[in-house]
């Protein structure tokens, strides 16, 4: 198993995708019979859908990112607030796979992941405003590219509203206030995009 995984690894470090996938695979099926352990699973999980990205077997990957997410479904809980206090962070996962998704057009299952990693975060009370400002931000992004602008816009003011709260006005305002006026622009809400733009 180690050194299936150090080489998958090694591989994928290098861009050499093909072999790589070959070397996880074995790994993961190591893994799925005898640990079953969550995270390490996710992780290698996350690389190969990555591979078949990259080999333009997009049906694989998507087939590999919905396991990855069944997986973090199933988990219990409270084992993953224990993981996460022992700093293997599911949520940074999520957002890792969401981030992933959505670079590739992924857009339904890049949702999914950011949901995921939102539930995560407010769920651990150690969890910095910061993480859920910029969160809902990217939440905010990827519905926006999915058109679906009224629940982008709601992301964006979610953000927003963290903003002001915890923080001081900056140039990450200016953006926010930006990316509503497109949304509102988008909706032919024409005065009210006008009011972002001031």
């Amino acid at each position: 198993l180690l050194f299936s995984l150090t080489l998958g690894l090694y591989d994928f470090s290098k861009a050499s995708y093909k072999v790589a996938l070959k070397n996880l695979q074995r790994a993961i099926d190591f893994y799925n019979n005898i640990f079953q352990e969550p995270t390490q699973l996710i992780n290698i999980y996350l690389r190969i859908g990555y591979c078949y990205l990259m080999l333009k077997e997009k049906l694989k990957a998507i087939e590999v990112f919905n396991h990855s997410l069944n997986i973090i479904n199933q988990s219990n809980e409270n084992a993953i607030n224990m993981i996460e206090r022992n700093d293997i962070d599911f949520a940074a996962l999520c957002q890792k796979a969401g981030s992933l998704c959505y670079n590739h057009q992924l857009l339904d299952l890049a949702v999914l992941y950011i949901h995921k990693a939102l539930e995560l975060r407010h769920t651990n009370p150690d969890t910095k405003k910061s993480d859920l400002l910029n969160l809902y931000s990217f939440l905010g992004d990827v519905l926006k590219e999915k058109k679906s602008y009224t629940e982008a816009y709601q992301s964006y003011q979610k953000s927003l509203e963290l903003k002001f709260k915890f923080f001081s006005e900056d140039k990450i305002t200016a953006s926010l206030f930006n990316k509503l006026a497109l949304v509102c622009t988008a909706e032919s809400k024409f005065t009210e995009a006008n009011e972002f733009y001031e």
